[in-house]
């Protein structure tokens, strides 16, 4: 776990002296790695020589800081914004009065919106943050030096545990690209007819990766397909973290959750006159089988998920399989394709099955499409648009 602080050199407050960045620097945790950063060149330079996981910006009215927040976003970082008493009614009046309401506006409430954790020293803080509603992702952590009652220690250890929430709640935007092929081979040689069989043994992949794509294989809605996949891989699964998924992790809550319940294959999800009326054409002029019936709605159904940006690797591995080991007549398919009005969204959706789950073009009823919407599908599945 690696934690770049910034602090800008021009900050001031109770909360923050020498002692405080000291304690920040204790090195309380031998694999845990800190630094502290005063100005957005200082911080660049140590952000490029160490890559810290978390960005932990102590300061909320400082234009700086949120050049800072940019980087971090922009580099796949988390950010937890420390407010350090920042955001009491009455320093907010105060710098209204020093007429820096644009700089609330623009800066500050982009700032605390985008962060993946706040940071309150008080409860009253605490309460305000939430009654403001900027962000959900609201803790209290007590400063030692200036509150009795909380040792350095225990200051230090429940840093700790937020760290390690941030970090668990938001998976995909740390992964390296090695863990989401790891990731999609695994779902692989759960879902392929022959096992596959990676390169990379047990011994390559680090409990820290492991942790990471279990919890985002939980959050997609294919955690048993991953952990059979590895069994198949002859990867062993680290006991620490099977029991912690198994007992639930502490995560904040997901900004734009995934829809993990199974694809609906019997009827389709939402109201559309023409597609209900072509399915009751369909019906009666080609007289198709149950698969084939399926296999359309869960076309449809998956359409409609997107729409609303909560399609999920779930539901890509569920029409993996449909495609893949379903009997069904492909002209037929074809057709009702077409009469439905999907045929090129299959189509963009089966480009994505060959390139993630190598799935054959002798099991695809129609050629695959691979243009700037196959891309918009990817986009939603794989990469952070939506976070």
């Amino acid at each position: 776990m690696r934690i770049l602080h910034y602090i800008p050199y021009n900050f001031h407050s109770i909360d923050i002296n020498k002692e405080y960045k000291s304690m920040l620097l204790h090195d309380v945790y031998s694999s845990d790695e800190y630094a502290i950063a005063e100005n957005y060149s200082d911080f660049k330079q140590k952000a490029e020589k160490m890559k810290p996981e978390i960005i932990h910006i102590h300061a909320c009215w400082n234009i700086s800081a949120y050049r800072v927040q940019h980087w971090a976003i922009k580099h796949r970082k988390v950010v937890v914004l420390s407010l350090h008493n920042r955001m009491q009614k009455w320093h907010v009046n105060h710098h209204r009065l020093l007429q820096k309401l644009p700089l609330l506006i623009v800066y500050q409430r982009k700032a605390i919106k985008n962060a993946d954790a706040v940071l309150t020293s008080t409860n009253t803080e605490l309460v305000r943050m939430g009654k403001i509603g900027w962000n959900t992702r609201n803790s209290k952590i007590a400063n030692a030096l200036t509150t009795n009652g909380v040792s350095e220690e225990e200051m230090h250890a429940k840093l700790h545990d937020l760290y390690q929430k941030v970090i668990d709640s938001n998976p995909f935007r740390l992964m390296e690209q090695q863990d989401h092929q790891m990731e999609d081979a695994m779902i692989r040689a759960s879902v392929c007819v022959q096992d596959e069989k990676a390169d990379l043994q047990a011994g390559n992949i680090s409990d820290e990766q492991f942790r990471k794509i279990l919890i985002h294989a939980n959050n997609e809605g294919v955690l048993d397909e991953v952990v059979k996949g590895a069994a198949n891989m002859n990867l062993i699964v680290p006991h620490s973290i099977s029991n912690l998924m198994n007992n639930g992790i502490d995560l904040f809550p997901q900004r734009l959750p995934k829809n993990t319940n199974p694809i609906e294959r019997k009827k389709t999800i939402f109201k559309s006159r023409r597609n209900r009326t072509a399915m009751a054409n369909i019906k009666i002029d080609e007289k198709p089988t149950d698969a084939e019936l399926q296999i359309c709605i869960m076309f449809l159904n998956v359409k409609e998920e997107m729409k609303k940006k909560v399609l999920s690797r779930m539901h890509l591995v569920e029409l993996f399989k449909s495609i893949r080991y379903s009997d069904y007549d492909e002209d037929m398919v074809q057709r009702m394709f077409k009469q439905l009005g999907i045929r090129k969204f299959a189509a963009r959706m089966l480009q994505v099955m060959k390139e993630t789950y190598h799935l054959e073009e002798g099991f695809m009823p129609i050629f695959p499409i691979n243009d700037h919407k196959t891309d918009e599908i990817r986009k939603q599945l794989f990469k952070l648009n939506i976070q």
